[in-house]
């Protein structure tokens, strides 16, 4: 008599749903205070520059302002990631967080604020910050910027072993023989499967997958039915193990693919897919410096963020953000 499956029971499901909800909480508070860091930071350049010119405020100018009386004040909850900024003779209460005097919420309006020199103190920190920037600029001249353009050119670039007398007497320029033809290109290929000797590995060559050796492996219609029993995800590795083990599967051999990691990171936990998210948002897309930083392979970091990361809300806060960077750089 077969068995049927017991159904599963409002506990197992109630767990089930509050963790799903966790993780979501999670990953909401995450997008959140990412996107308010973005909207504190907008407006102060971009890529480097942006980076540069933060560092200069949060070393130089901000210590300046709080000797002249100024304040600042992390919020948390909602928004989380924020940072309110109240110059002297402003106040926040303790209870409620109403603020009495004017505020600022994003460090470009601080400086905006400096700029007006309502004051002598902070017209003097406007000028600080200025020729800080100068200093920055002059130490990591970009190379498109006019500065790295109007260098000295070289007039020394013709080698004095090249002969240029042919252009003595008009335009008879030399004749060129074009490399096309079978000398330079390939002009027959040989049939799949007539290679008869694999070439040693001292020749340089490595013998990622053998058809002939593999044959034994195919079913009826040629196919490696073998594959079908795995996730689409750890199909690669099975090959991979399948040379490894020369073409002999092996009875463990579903369960030694099932415990190989992901090649696309479809299995990772959410702490690992948020530190991911954070560090694309961060590097703003730098997927070797994310890959590096994660200590995963590059392979791994691009099928990650095409076939699972761009789908995600994560993904589309980034984009928003980069957009609106640009438009501030306009």
């Amino acid at each position: 008599m077969d068995m049927e499956e017991s159904p599963q029971t409002p506990a197992a499901e109630t767990t089930t749903k509050v963790k799903s909800d966790n993780n979501d909480d999670f990953n909401m508070e995450a997008r959140r205070r990412l996107k308010n860091e973005a909207r504190l930071t907008s407006g102060i350049g971009k890529s480097k520059q942006k980076e540069r010119n933060l560092e200069i405020f949060w070393k130089n100018i901000w210590p300046k302002l709080e000797e002249a009386g100024w304040t600042k004040h992390e919020l948390g909850g909602a928004q989380q990631g924020s940072v309110t900024f109240l110059p002297k003779g402003s106040a926040m209460e303790e209870r409620g967080g109403m603020v009495s005097g004017e505020q600022y919420e994003r460090i470009r309006d601080v400086l905006d604020r400096l700029e007006e020199g309502r004051s002598q103190t902070e017209a003097a920190i406007a000028n600080l910050y200025h020729s800080l920037q100068e200093e920055q600029n002059q130490t990591t001249i970009d190379p498109k910027s006019p500065e790295r353009r109007s260098s000295p050119i070289r007039t020394n670039l013709v080698s004095p072993k090249l002969d240029l007398s042919w252009k003595d007497g008009g335009r008879n320029f030399p004749r060129k023989e074009s490399r096309v033809g079978q000398d330079f290109q390939v002009v027959e290929l040989p049939k799949p499967g007539s290679l008869e000797k694999a070439p040693a590995d001292d020749e340089g060559c490595i013998i990622s997958w053998d058809p002939k050796e593999a044959s034994s492996l195919l079913d009826e219609d040629g196919e490696l039915s073998i594959l079908e029993e795995l996730p689409p995800n750890k199909r690669e590795s099975a090959l991979e193990l399948l040379v490894e083990r020369h073409y002999v599967p092996g009875d463990d051999f579903v369960e030694a693919v099932t415990a190989l990691p992901s090649r696309n990171g479809s299995d990772w936990p959410p702490a690992k897919r948020m530190k991911f998210s954070e560090l694309v948002f961060k590097l703003r897309k730098d997927l070797s410096a994310v890959c590096t930083s994660m200590d995963i392979r590059m392979s791994t970091g691009l099928a990650y963020y095409y076939a699972i990361f761009k789908h995600t809300e994560d993904y589309r806060l980034v984009k928003t953000v980069r957009q609106d960077e640009k438009m501030d750089a306009k």
